[in-house]
């Protein structure tokens, strides 16, 4: 099956390409990085040539057609609501939706890197946190829910210590997740206490771990008393709405876009896998597509090698057809 490259999906970019029939063997791929897709532009935390931080570009820009075809992943959350939020989640974190927010980042360089207002750092450099389960659990809600406080506020990410590209994925995620269960915005107890810990840190002291575990208990609480969601933390039924809250309580401290790669497929309930992306070229333009794991083993078994461009002629000589629907051109395989 192929289908046009959807807004709101994970890429993650493979050290190797899959031979298998299992897809699952994925898991055992390292992932090398990470990146969310929207408007033919990806979102993501890398250090480049020139800038390091978070930003946005072209898809093109990031992922040549002469790459390698299979090593751009292509995963899609199954809350359609959750993922909707996706893409103005990462747009208010990327300073270039905005000229003048831009040139002054610009402003911001270092041994003649452009700094950007949330940089990149290696998740080798972040320590995982350390402590009880529940512990690090309320630890990664508290983020979760300043992350999305300062989404909302359109202000950095992370403006000292910055994110990796892992990171920067799972928290867009964490945030499109409290957007759903909060459509109206936070309320004002959580805000408060949101403000009471963040005020607990000094100049001396920036660690949350460094806090009374009790203050994390305490707004564990109060969140609850709006979603009522400990008894779904806890369950061992499989829901969406639990799968979602367990997300909420992910570290993602020390974590790489491998550890997200594989928890999110460990979790199917949660998350589905699209396929790779191709650039069809079609009406002298190259299309963001997406083919499947079984039609890309078919194209392989056609064209042994082949980069991510792929004219119409190659996919009907791999079995691959383009029949008319609804005046649309869909592929079947």
């Amino acid at each position: 099956m192929i289908s046009h490259l959807e807004d709101n999906s994970v890429l993650v970019y493979l050290d190797e390409t899959i031979q298998e029939k299992d897809v699952n063997k994925i898991k055992e791929v390292k992932a090398d990085h990470g990146l969310i897709y929207s408007d033919l532009k990806v979102y993501h935390s890398q250090s480049g040539r020139h800038q390091s931080g978070v930003r946005s570009h072209e898809l093109l820009t990031f992922m040549s057609s002469k790459a390698a075809l299979g090593r751009l992943l292509v995963l899609r959350l199954k809350d359609e609501e959750v993922s909707k939020n996706i893409s103005s989640v990462v747009n208010k974190w990327d300073p270039l939706r905005d000229q003048k927010i831009y040139e002054k980042a610009k402003q911001n360089v270092i041994e003649g890197m452009i700094i950007l207002p949330t940089p990149f750092t290696n998740f080798m450099e972040r320590q995982k946190d350390v402590g009880s389960a529940n512990g690090i659990g309320r630890l990664a809600l508290f983020r979760a829910f300043r992350a999305y406080r300062r989404n909302q506020l359109e202000i950095p990410l992370s403006k000292k210590k910055g994110v990796s590209c892992g990171n920067f994925v799972s928290y867009a995620i964490k945030v499109a997740i409290i957007e759903k269960f909060f459509p109206k915005g936070l309320p004002k107890d959580i805000l408060e206490k949101i403000e009471v810990i963040e005020s607990k840190k000094t100049n001396d002291q920036r660690k949350l771990s460094k806090i009374d575990p009790k203050e994390f208990e305490e707004f564990e609480k109060i969140v609850d008393r709006h979603l009522h969601f400990l008894d779904a933390k806890e369950t061992k039924e499989i829901s969406l709405t639990a799968e979602l809250i367990k997300e909420l309580y992910r570290s993602i401290k020390g974590l790489s876009i491998s550890n997200f790669c594989i928890n999110a497929l460990a979790h199917p309930d949660l998350w589905g896998i699209s396929g790779y992306v191709f650039y069809r070229e079609h009406n002298n333009k190259q299309e963001p597509w997406v083919m499947s794991h079984e039609a890309y083993l078919n194209f392989r078994n056609v064209y042994k090698k082949h980069n991510m461009l792929i004219t119409d002629e190659e996919l009907t000589k791999a079995g691959i057809t383009i029949k008319p629907m609804e005046n649309k051109k869909v592929f079947n395989l």
